[in-house]
């Protein structure tokens, strides 16, 4: 056997692996302690450079200078009332004691803001063919479509390119539905105007999903634009084939202007949402008091109030003919008002509703006062569009349906059948009709 059996300090009687141990140990001290020194020797090194450094930097800038007969030349001036006035002296001033008498403090700049008004989203109906450009659909490109199977993430999703028609689109999206094997193709009906989605012959549940655009924003609009919101409401899984409506583009429409008192609601007449909150911030910081929108509060009442909780910026608002005008801080600071936010939404609107939109534009910070001018409250267009089975019931009188409940009575004596029926303002016209034909 060429492997050697030990058996330590059984011969002998000595620990002889014990013995070794400590002689290696007594090695080993030695080279840590080695090693501590270099480690030392480094520090120093380090320390010696930062030294190093330092002393150059004086030499090079402080001392240099030094040499020049203007770093000896120097003068100081002092004002007794600094927010008066302040003074600066160069090397060649004359040394002596001036008195400067104020008669008038310069006046803020002001600037007059835009008019008041809202903008209104309204979803139109348009005539749309295969040739159509889904831009004029209010679809703009790096939108997405996505194709969701079984409740699961999109595992399609399919880009709107610039100039893309409803044509090349829906090829691009049933092809890439074709390449991931999943059984659901978008047709269009040329004729009639409408798109037609079919999901897996299996009957799998499907959906349509809203994509994210180039920006990273979610787009809202190309499921309704389509004609297939009421299909996919409220993230809706789907089975089987179906036929969306006409397809609409959505526009934003200045409503009409109206002069404001301060008697105007905020929320019912310039249609503000409560909850929405209006910052105040200062020299280029963090809003340090948000003002809530409150339902039912008057411009005048909003002024008040904003004023009494933004005391501590300096900032404040006041209204006159019909017009608000916000002042910044008297000694002149800068300050912004900052879109504020309800439940996570970051509201767009509010600062343009006030007509003061274009001072703050782009995150601007500004000094001094700026007036608006009238407000405008919305003022419904009186359309005659004749209802259809999509339209909700809101539609015909708005929450007037919430809570009520119709009871449906059918057959006679023993036979007699009754059937309640809930109704609710989301409900749409074709399920109220749906649901009474059950009950009947």
């Amino acid at each position: 056997m060429s492997d050697r059996m030990r058996i330590t300090g059984m011969n002998s009687g000595l620990d002889t692996e014990s013995i070794v141990q400590q002689l290696v140990a007594a090695k080993q001290t030695k080279v840590d302690n080695l090693k501590n020194d270099q480690k030392k020797l480094e520090w120093k090194q380090t320390a010696w450079q930062d030294l190093n450094s330092k002393i150059y930097s004086f030499y090079s800038n402080t001392l240099s200078k030094l040499r020049l007969v203007g770093a000896y030349n120097k003068k100081t001036t002092t004002c007794s009332d600094t927010t008066k006035a302040s003074v600066l002296a160069n090397s060649n001033a004359v040394n002596g004691t001036q008195t400067l008498e104020v008669n008038q403090l310069a006046k803020s700049g002001y600037l007059t803001g835009a008019k008041l008004s809202r903008l209104e989203e309204r979803r139109m109906t348009t005539e749309g063919k295969l040739d159509t450009k889904l831009e004029d659909l209010g679809i703009e490109a790096g939108s997405k479509l996505g194709i969701s199977v079984n409740g699961q993430p999109a595992s399609v999703q399919v880009e709107v390119q610039k100039g893309d028609t409803i044509q090349s689109f829906m090829d691009r999206l049933n092809q890439a539905a074709s390449d991931n094997s999943l059984d659901v193709t978008l047709s269009f009906d040329n004729d009639a105007g409408v798109f037609t989605v079919a999901g897996p012959s299996d009957g799998t549940k499907f959906k349509l999903t809203q994509g994210l655009d180039s920006t990273g924003n979610i787009n809202t609009t190309i499921v309704d634009a389509f004609g297939l919101g009421e299909v996919f409401k409220n993230d809706n899984s789907v089975t089987g084939t179906h036929t969306g409506g006409s397809l609409t583009k959505l526009e934003l429409v200045k409503a009409e202007e109206v002069a404001g008192t301060k008697d105007t609601r905020l929320v019912e007449d310039l249609k503000l949402q409560a909850g929405l909150k209006l910052g105040v911030s200062t020299n280029a910081q963090e809003p340090s008091v948000w003002v809530e929108i409150k339902s039912g509060e008057t411009v005048e009442e909003f002024v008040d109030r904003f004023n009494a909780e933004a005391a501590s910026t300096g900032v404040s608002l006041s209204f006159n003919d019909g017009a608000l005008t916000v002042s910044g801080p008297s000694d002149g600071t800068s300050y912004k008002l900052t879109q504020g936010a309800k439940e996570g939404s970051v509201d767009t609107t509010i600062i343009d509703a006030l007509g003061l939109g274009y001072v703050f534009k782009d995150d601007n910070s500004v000094t001094g006062t700026h007036t608006g001018d009238s407000f405008t409250t919305a003022v419904k267009e009186n359309t005659a569009a004749p209802l259809t089975g999509n339209d909700k019931l809101s539609s015909i009188a708005k929450n007037y349906f919430d809570g009520h409940t119709i009871t449906v009575k059918t057959g006679t004596g023993s036979n007699t059948k009754r059937t309640e029926i809930n109704l609710e303002s989301d409900m749409t016209i074709s399920d109220f009709v749906n649901k009474l034909k059950e009950a009947g």
